[in-house]
């Protein structure tokens, strides 16, 4: 990407690209896929946005065989508008990946346990399966959380057998900057659904479709899925006038 920003080699990046293309198919690949990772980073480059656009006429010339799959913690055009950009400059790039979004939730119970499988690995302390299970349900199956609340347990030897095993994890500094990645992933009006959920108040319909997607509450009955996250929340933001979010 920082290559196709400079002016003499944009063109050249792009035949490469396509060289590549054609030859991958030559050779008998009947599909595709471009994983664009940590792309809101890319987004915020001083990269132009014909570089982008200009992968749509790539896309063209293959239609069926060849997609672009942008991983991002936020939608494009969120990170586009909190950036000052205008989202109609990458107008062409957008129709190309725009739907559907997928979002990226929790692990499943399977997932979380070989997690912690690796994480054991290189650690000299073992959990019980009770206690992996604690940390799954405290984590709500994310990764991240899950990660450091399995380092908060190896360093300190927290007991989560006991009843204040939460509120013991929830005062650590590493857990409450993973929380805090939650919450800048999600946009300011799931913030202020978020922040009425946690108070007991009721949360507009569509904004708790969208965290229920991100596996953050339930769409159902508007429970926190992550209880650490839900601590969170309640204690370090503003409270709510009486259905603000409703």
């Amino acid at each position: 990407w920082e290559d196709s920003t400079e002016t003499q080699s944009k063109d050249r990046v792009r035949v490469y690209l396509q060289e590549a293309i054609a030859l991958a198919f030559a050779r008998g690949v009947t599909r595709l896929f471009f994983i664009l990772d940590d792309f809101d980073k890319v987004l915020l480059m001083d990269t132009p946005p014909g570089a982008f656009n200009s992968l749509r006429g790539i896309r063209d010339n293959h239609k069926d065989k060849l997609a672009y799959v942008p991983m991002l913690r936020r939608e494009i055009g969120f990170v586009l508008r909190d950036a000052g950009k205008n989202a109609k400059d990458y107008e062409d790039f957008q129709e190309l990946v725009y739907k559907p979004v997928i979002p990226v939730g929790a692990c499943n119970w399977a997932d979380c346990n070989r997690a912690l499988d690796r994480l054991e690995g290189n650690s000299a302390r073992k959990l019980t399966q009770l206690e992996r299970d604690k940390l799954v349900a405290l984590s709500g199956g994310h990764v991240g959380l899950l990660k450091t609340l399995f380092v908060a347990v190896e360093q300190s030897n927290v007991n989560l057998a006991a009843p204040n095993a939460q509120a013991v994890l929830q005062k650590r500094a590493d857990v409450a900057s993973e929380c805090s990645k939650i919450w800048d992933s999600l946009e300011k009006d799931e913030h202020t659904a978020l922040q009425a959920l946690a108070q007991g108040q009721p949360a507009k319909d569509n904004l708790v479709f969208r965290l229920d997607a991100k596996d953050i509450v339930r769409r159902d009955t508007g429970r926190f899925l992550i209880p650490l996250f839900e601590s969170w929340v309640a204690q370090r933001l503003p409270r709510l006038q009486p259905n603000a979010a409703a």
